[in-house]
């Protein structure tokens, strides 16, 4: 009889592990599924956010690219305004000897004229000089 006793509660006990091993063998597959679940979600992150320092570089890069847009001039429109500078320098240029000639015809002229004449060719020579200083500098600058 006390062989009987200790076999049914060793075969309760056996009964009582076999649910204990069901109900965890039930658990592994819940976090089997789970794991997985979390694995698909991990990796889809994963892309995510390496799509996301993708976007993030090229958008980087764009506002890089539209600062240098902003601060850079084109070839074309430097040799334009190159030339136009030239031609300006040219018409300074042309203006002060135009400028020397006429002041030199003037003092040619107030050797031989009188006071009065000499008087108002000397306030035009003097307009004329002061003419040619200002596009000497204009042209210097």
């Amino acid at each position: 009889m006390e062989i009987e006793n200790k076999y049914e509660t060793l075969k309760k006990q056996y009964d009582a592990l076999e649910n204990q091993y069901g109900a965890l063998d039930d658990k592994i597959e819940k976090l089997k599924d789970e794991h997985e679940i979390l694995q698909k979600e991990y990796n889809s992150l994963q892309t995510n956010y390496s799509e996301n320092i993708i976007i993030q570089s090229m958008q980087e890069m764009k506002e890089r690219y539209d600062k240098m847009l902003k601060s850079t001039v084109t070839i074309h429109k430097y040799d334009t305004l190159y030339e136009k500078y030239k031609k300006l320098v040219k018409n300074f240029s042309g203006c002060t000897i135009i400028l020397e000639y006429v002041i030199k015809t003037l003092k040619q002229l107030n050797r031989t004229l009188f006071t009065e004449s000499k008087n108002l060719l000397f306030k035009a020579e003097l307009q004329l000089e002061m003419i040619k200083e200002i596009l000497e500098d204009s042209i210097t600058c």
